[in-house]
């Protein structure tokens, strides 16, 4: 399936935040006259006060001193209106900084997630759901292209069925393709010993918990402070402790 994003060059996504800031034009004054889409652009622009809040240049480049972040969010659906589209706006804002979220969900409709979120993912797997589902977050023609996960069979208590199949778009280095694709079980035993690769390799430990890692308390002060509505800088701060310490 083609992508339909128009593309722009980081000159032209620079100058049109320069007029923004530099002119006193609103968002939507400034994309008319560039002929680009209104969200098009307050997304720049935000990405852009967001590198200059928390020092973080032209592009967040990952290293020990700028880890990656990786956010997972379980059953979408049961979040707030509100956690749904701050959650969309992460979403668009992070995924060139580093910054990813992934998220689960039963179904993929928009009557079920809050709004069509198909295109602001930059990957998207579906195990068993129903054909709509495929519709709505591959687009229109994804069926007819052979994405059939609606043919699926989902596990049940006492049939494993097609459990651990899924079709994906957009994974790195992987063409857009219907294929199958099988997830396999991975036992305490292959767990074990590729977390021994991993330490060998200098790689951080996935098991530690920010309690493991002496940071419980900092993560609870900060929930407090979110909670009386006050600004948390510290956030940024304390993931990379918590990436550092692991």
């Amino acid at each position: 399936m083609a992508d339909q994003r128009q593309r722009y060059d980081a000159e032209f996504r620079e100058g049109a935040v320069r007029i923004v800031t530099e002119t006193g034009k609103t968002i939507g004054e400034v994309a008319k006259d560039l002929g680009i889409k209104e969200t098009t652009l307050d997304n720049w622009v935000a990405r852009a006060r967001q590198r200059a809040r928390y020092g973080w240049g032209n592009k967040w480049r990952v290293s020990e001193e700028h880890p990656a972040i990786v956010a997972f969010v379980n059953e979408w659906p049961q979040l707030s209106c509100e956690a749904k589209a701050k959650l969309v706006r992460g979403l668009l804002l992070g995924r060139k900084e580093a910054i990813w979220f992934e998220a689960g969900s039963q179904f993929g409709t928009r009557d079920y997630l809050g709004q069509a979120i198909g295109p602001k993912l930059s990957a998207r797997l579906l195990g068993a759901c129903r054909r709509v589902d495929v519709t709505e977050l591959l687009g229109g023609g994804a069926i007819s292209e052979g994405y059939r996960a609606d043919l699926l069979q989902a596990a049940t208590h006492t049939q494993v069925n097609d459990a651990g199949l899924i079709y994906a778009q957009g994974l790195p280095g992987m063409p857009n393709r219907p294929v199958r694709y099988q997830v396999r079980e991975v036992t305490d035993a292959q767990a074990a010993q590729l977390g021994v690769e991993r330490a060998t390799a200098g790689l951080p430990d996935l098991a530690h918990t920010l309690t493991e890692t002496g940071l419980g308390q900092q993560y609870q002060d900060l929930l407090a402070r979110s909670r009386a509505d006050a600004t948390p800088p510290l956030a940024p701060a304390i993931l990379h402790k918590a990436f550092r310490a692991e």
